[in-house]
């Protein structure tokens, strides 16, 4: 099926859409610079339009046409293996072999390709086949395990490699099913390919603009939510867990506890060793309890020396006890403050059950400060009997 657009027309459209498509990854560039593989992928943009603008732009219909065919095939081959580099490294997917294995496979493609420019056929066959891998190549490295909150996003990009190596791979077998008096490239087959070209261009930078905006978003919600110091939820993110808890319990009847952990005396350790040092004493509380907190639990910090637990699952008294002392056995021990100070960690700990509905929240919060505050006096007996 003939497209009714001339291939003058087609470039031009190609032109203008690669050119837009350079100065909106251009903004994106300068504004996600720290962003691993965008440097690559705005070169490769850049490139795209030299390409295109220049030797696209130029009458290849007269003398030396097909030496600027073969020019194009080559620069358009190492741009889309720049693009899936660009994207691997955006991904967070392979390392230094990998960029050295791309460059050493682009560069043995492109000496090919040179040295068989004269013949179209053959040259078209080479450029297509690889093309087509790069386009495999990069369907899976947006795809592959991508993260929850980018998966539509870098979904939605699969489409232009996957719209491209569909195009390239009917061209390839009309190349291959030409007889020796065909004209090539084939002329509808060129002209889906650069309107395929225009679309990969706009999809690609249309996904690499919005997984940016996800990434943003994602930062700041997490500054909102985080605790800077321990990396735990902050007090905000523990209430709207424990929101979602209470409503979920009351649904449901699933049991629940909240334990409250101070750490003993930090104030003490802040004057008589520094801030750094309790700064270390509530990481290493932070650490200790990534470490024991189960998938199902979330332990917050919620402010000064004081953190939360909320435990699922635990329905009687005996498993709060024994919840308690698996936590306290886990935060206490040595830790290692820097400049030669080791501190030994204690902490205070308060458990409370999920109780009536009508009365959740304060009740629970209220029980497990109770329980919090008659450790600390049982805590501060012994210190005072030692």
């Amino acid at each position: 099926m003939a497209l009714p657009l001339d291939r003058f027309t087609l470039e031009v459209v190609l032109v203008a859409v690669t050119g837009l498509m350079t100065l909106m990854m251009a903004n994106t560039w300068l504004t996600n610079r720290e962003e691993p593989g965008v440097a690559s992928w705005f070169l490769a943009t850049v490139g795209g339009f030299i390409v295109f603008g220049i030797i696209a732009g130029l009458d290849t219909q007269a003398g030396g046409a097909a030496a600027l065919y073969g020019a194009r095939n080559i620069a358009s081959f190492l741009l889309a293996l720049g693009i899936l580099g660009g994207v691997m490294q955006f991904r967070g997917l392979g390392d230094a072999r990998w960029w050295r294995a791309l460059g050493a496979v682009g560069a043995g493609v492109a000496v090919v390709m040179f040295l068989v420019r004269d013949d179209v056929r053959t040259r078209l066959l080479i450029f297509d086949a690889s093309s087509i891998l790069v386009m495999a190549g990069l369907t899976v490295a947006l795809a592959w395990r991508a993260p929850v909150e980018e998966r539509r996003s870098l979904q939605f990009g699969t489409i232009a490699p996957l719209g491209l190596l569909g195009v390239l791979a009917t061209r390839l077998w009309t190349t291959w099913q030409a007889g020796p008096d065909a004209t090539l490239p084939d002329p509808d087959a060129q002209n889906a390919v650069f309107l395929m070209t225009a679309l990969f261009n706009i999809t690609m930078t249309h996904t690499a603009t919005l997984v940016l905006y996800q990434r943003a978003q994602a930062r700041t919600i997490r500054l909102a939510m985080e605790d800077p110091l321990t990396g735990l939820p902050n007090r905000r993110a523990f209430d709207e867990r424990l929101a979602r808890e209470l409503a979920r319990s009351t649904r449901t009847h699933a049991p629940f506890a909240l334990i409250l952990a101070d750490v003993n005396d930090l104030k003490g350790t802040n004057d008589r060793h520094g801030h750094r040092a309790g700064d270390r004493l509530l990481g290493a509380v932070g650490d200790r309890l990534r470490a024991v907190a189960r998938e199902t639990d979330v332990a917050a910090r919620l402010g000064g020396d004081e953190f939360g637990v909320l435990l699922t699952g635990v329905g009687d008294e005996h498993a709060l006890a024994a919840a308690v002392q698996r936590l306290r056995e886990a935060l206490e021990g040595e830790v290692d403050c820097g400049g030669g100070v080791r501190l030994d960690l204690r902490v205070s700990l308060g458990g409370a059950l999920w109780g009536a509905p009508a009365e959740a929240r304060e009740a629970l919060l209220g029980a497990a400060d109770q329980s919090l505050y008659a450790d600390k006096a049982r805590t501060r007996l012994r210190t005072a009997s030692a």
